[in-house]
């Protein structure tokens, strides 16, 4: 569909069809079932992502929470890791973009100079390799996990875990930065080819020798040491201990508990064990002993078997969800215009998706709300292209729309604009300051009634950072300045639903108003 915009007048808004619960897509024992080859993988706690050979990206979870999902799908990425409440990724052109919830400043990802390369995310800080052999930490520094040891050179490894982090020299040394065990059992040994660092997951830590042997460290309480190797990669979960051969096999055992020997963990170990030779494997476990498991076969297929996945399908199954119809655009001055569609909800009920716009091919916006997109960014005389899909809360999306193609020639400068630009309608309240060393904070605050895109987070009048959820840290900051943070709670549609203010007069003693 093509129109020639000459005036601008408002049109009436499309009215939502009935509400409805998003349909649920059960797992069998086992799938393979994404729609291209796996080029890396995540089983995080919350979430499934995947990186196919296109390096494009796709993360589903079953929770009703976009901090799960990856906020474009259009930027092409190589690898991709998953921590507590939030992900990370690197793109094609090296940089990493993080997304989910900011506490402690897990989304404050580094930028260098040379492409970054590898990456790890624990549960509250990650570190990234570059190409230069350097490391990057960021996040929660209370072990020392971030404090990347002075001779910062020469690594070809990163790994993290709940209160640490290692990596490996192409010496073939292992260096950790932590003040406990068992990073300091684990710093200054040799020959490591791989290694799993404790986390929420599994209180034990293990690694993989260049002999093919393994070791573990931690609470270990149970499980019987894998003797039928030579390994290339050792996991567990607390529950399990489970290596991958050299020729691709799986060995796993259980603790001998009578809590964790259930006929349902017996036969996912089963399952496990006769699953095609792998190339990859990770493994979780959630409560009460159920267990996931996710593999990348040799052919690139991913696997993933056990009761607690953190979502209900895999990456890549479709499903039959709503496209959206009849775009149209009302242009209201020489640099906003409202794009307009309708949408049929009748199959739905429950929990309702969000909608995500494409302008000229790149995504511009996902969020919650009417069928409507309010683009700030629109120019008079310029063409576009917009696309609108429907996302289901578990991240699936749908079909998009058929393209709506503007060529917006004028504006009638007798209609006055009926977008209300910035009139917030109320403050920001429960404004609070929390300081955690002397070169970091943490602002947190409540979230409004309406529904908020995102919180524009501006220090001494300068933007600083747009996060989704209710808090922000800053480690930029020190003892002697005094600062003033600014919080902007911005709706769907774009507008300042609230503002809040906060004065730092020095670290000796916060004010909030």
């Amino acid at each position: 569909m093509e129109i020639s915009i000459k005036t601008a007048f408002p049109v009436q808004r499309p009215i939502l069809g009935t509400l409805a619960t998003i349909a649920v897509f059960m797992l069998s024992p086992m799938q393979s079932v994404f729609a291209a080859d796996v080029s890396d993988f995540d089983l995080g706690e919350h979430n499934i992502c995947v990186v196919d050979t296109n390096n494009n990206l796709e993360c589903v979870s079953n929770e009703v929470a976009d901090r799960h999902i990856p906020p474009d799908t259009i930027t092409k990425y190589t690898a991709v890791d998953s921590g507590g409440q939030y992900s990370c990724a690197i793109t094609d052109a090296g940089d990493i973009t993080c997304w989910g919830n900011a506490n402690f400043g897990v989304l404050n990802s580094p930028i260098s100079s040379v492409p970054f390369v590898a990456i790890s995310a624990a549960e509250a800080h990650a570190c990234a390799l570059d190409s230069s052999g350097q490391v990057s930490c960021w996040g929660l520094n209370t072990n020392g996990q971030t404090d990347v040891p002075a001779d910062n050179s020469d690594f070809v490894a990163i790994y993290t875990g709940s209160t640490g982090s290692c990596g490996t020299k192409s010496t073939g040394e292992s260096i950790c930065w932590s003040n406990t065990t068992p990073y300091t059992d684990i710093n200054g040994r040799s020959g490591i080819i791989d290694m799993q660092l404790a986390n929420k997951n599994s209180e034990t830590s293990c690694v993989v020798f260049n002999t093919g042997t393994h070791r573990c460290y931690g609470i270990y309480q149970g499980i019987d040491p894998l003797d039928d190797g030579p390994y290339t990669k050792v996991r567990s979960n607390s529950i399990m201990l489970c290596g991958l051969k050299t020729n691709g096999d799986m060995d796993c055992n259980l603790r001998d508990i009578t809590r964790t020997r259930t006929p349902l963990n017996e036969a996912l170990l089963a399952d496990i064990e006769a699953l095609p030779p792998l190339a990859d494997f990770d493994t979780n476990f959630e409560y009460l002993y159920h267990m996931s498991f996710c593999g990348v076969d040799e052919n690139r297929q991913l696997h993933c078997l056990g009761d607690s996945l953190p979502a209900d399908r895999l990456p890549g199954e479709v499903a039959d969800l709503p496209v959206p119809a009849n775009l149209s655009l009302s242009v209201y001055g020489d640099n906003v215009a409202e794009l307009l569609w309708n949408v049929d909800l009748s199959s739905i009920s429950g929990a309702v998706g969000q909608f995500r716009i494409y302008r000229n091919g790149e995504m511009v916006n996902q969020g919650f709300g009417n069928a409507s997109y309010l683009d700030r960014d629109f120019q008079i005389g310029l063409p576009y292209v917009y696309e609108v899909s429907y996302i289901a809360p578990d991240g699936m999306e749908g079909p998009r729309s058929e393209p709506l193609t503007v060529n917006a020639e004028s504006s009638n400068p007798d209609v006055d604009s009926v977008i209300n630009p910035v009139n917030p309608a109320t403050g920001l309240t429960g404004l609070m300051l929390s300081r955690y060393g002397e070169g970091s904070l943490e602002i947190f605050w409540d979230r409004p009634a309406e529904n908020i895109r995102q919180y524009d987070v501006y220090r001494n009048g300068a933007l600083v950072a747009s996060v989704p959820g209710p808090s922000y840290f800053d480690n930029q900051v020190n003892t002697t300045n005094a600062y003033q943070y600014t919080i902007a709670a911005i709706s769907n549609s774009g507008e300042i639903k609230a503002l809040g203010f906060t004065q730092v007069d020095s670290f000796s003693g916060f004010q909030c108003f």
